[in-house]
């Protein structure tokens, strides 16, 4: 840990946009980094450009605030007589990044809109930048100024001596097509006596199986899924073609975003993939800012996501009426969360009902599909109860409560309670 001094480079756009920055570093310096400004000067006695020369060359960091005025005065795109001050600056900043070879570990870029990402300029795209509008964000940039790594590594084990293997291997490169995206179900009674596993890729493969085990240690969770046929033997090694992004884990009470590590298929006397995981915590932690929407609180939201997960809700049954915008906020909310890579356009219950034809693996998978959900879209925290039980008119009953994560740390947790019913056919 340490403190860091640090200067922030902008432009005099707009008076909200000056009170961004000024917020900034008054928040900055409230947390112990000596965070200046030229908001704070009235005149400098050695006048301003040789303030900001002395301000860039004397910090730790130059947090470098990106908006598409500022790289047309950092890029001398801008006409003559407007933006003198962020043109000098952006010089002084270029010559430094010319002169360190490209080597960048003191300008910071950060916006304070999705929109500004683009105008960020091309000599800082390489490094780390942040777009400030969470909490969650602005402790990022902290950590970032103070030194303080958010994820530490962990200390070097011994290398393990493995007993060799006489099962008959198959290379993973032989590939099966990949399917459909829609769900791939064991139907197989005998494996029905080992846990259920779901892995979900965002928008693609949803794959249910059958683990013969399930290792988790630290980080890094271990699979040993026993598939029952082909279509779920191409689902897993298409998860392998699509590494690069993170999967939806879920089993138990328990989901997770992670990234594949490593594949093995092994025959014996059955067909096993042993699947090695490592937890993406950023993925799973998300970047959650949650604010009020159209008159509803985030927790009201965080209920409408739950009801539309479990019960097939759609807004019309609960929406008060408030304007078709308002509207269409609020179901933006709604479907995406606050930082959620599954839109919930409507429940996958009664497809998943229809795929498994209302056999008795059908709650069992609907039961983990909703723990995934209501987990990865940081609808709730935590689950309390979670009781589903299908009915013989094709709906099924639904008594779920789950926690949300408290405002603040001496406030109980709020609680998401739904009790009704979701028409499967």
């Amino acid at each position: 840990m340490r403190s860091a001094k640090v200067f922030i480079s902008y432009v005099h756009e707009t008076e909200l946009h000056k009170k961004q920055v000024l917020d900034l570093s008054e928040r900055l310096r409230s947390d112990g980094v000596d965070c200046n400004i030229d908001q704070y000067e009235v005149s400098p006695p050695e006048g301003w450009p040789a303030w900001m020369r002395k301000q860039i060359k004397q910090a730790d960091f130059v947090l470098v605030v990106c908006t598409e005025n500022y790289l047309k005065r950092y890029e001398r795109d801008e006409e003559s007589g407007k933006g003198a001050g962020a043109k000098w600056e952006g010089a002084i900043i270029g010559q430094e990044l010319y002169e360190a070879e490209g080597r960048n570990t003191k300008f910071i870029p950060l916006v304070f809109t999705r929109d500004d990402l683009k105008h960020i300029p091309v000599e800082m795209r390489g490094g780390t930048h942040y777009l400030l509008d969470s909490d969650s964000q602005y402790d990022e940039l902290y950590a970032h100024l103070t030194d303080q790594p958010r994820t530490v590594k962990r200390e070097l084990g011994t290398l393990r001596q493995l007993p060799p293997v006489s099962e008959q291997r198959i290379a993973p490169s032989k590939r099966a097509s990949a399917p459909e995206p829609a769900p791939v179900v064991s139907h197989e009674g005998k494996k029905r006596q080992f846990p259920l596993a779901l892995l979900v890729q965002p928008g693609g493969v949803v794959l249910f199986a059958r683990a013969q085990r399930i290792r988790a240690h630290g980080k890094m969770i271990t699979l040993s899924l026993l598939p029952s046929d082909p279509r779920q033997i191409a689902a897993i090694t298409d998860l392998e073609r699509s590494s690069r992004e993170p999967i939806g884990l879920a089993y138990n009470q328990t989901a997770l975003f992670v990234r594949l590590r490593s594949m093995e298929q092994i025959i014996a006397e059955e067909e096993v993939w042993h699947l090695e995981f490592e937890e993406d915590e950023y993925a799973t932690r998300g970047r959650s800012f949650e604010f009020n929407m159209t008159g509803y609180s985030s927790d009201e939201v965080a209920e409408l996501r739950a009801r539309r997960i479990l019960l097939d809700e759609k807004l019309d049954v609960r929406f008060g009426g408030k304007g078709n915008l308002n509207r269409q906020m609020l179901e933006s909310s709604v479907q995406s969360g606050y930082d959620s890579k599954f839109a919930i356009v409507q429940s996958p219950l009664p497809a998943l009902y229809a795929e498994l034809g209302g056999n008795e693996d059908f709650i069992e998978a609907a039961r983990l599909y909703s723990v995934l959900l209501l987990l990865l879209t940081h609808t709730v925290s935590q689950i309390l109860r979670l009781n589903l039980e299908t009915r013989s008119d094709g709906t099924m009953a639904v008594d779920f409560e789950g926690a949300r994560p408290p405002k603040y740390a001496n406030e109980d947790p709020p609680i998401v309670r739904i009790e009704g019913t979701c028409k499967l056919r």
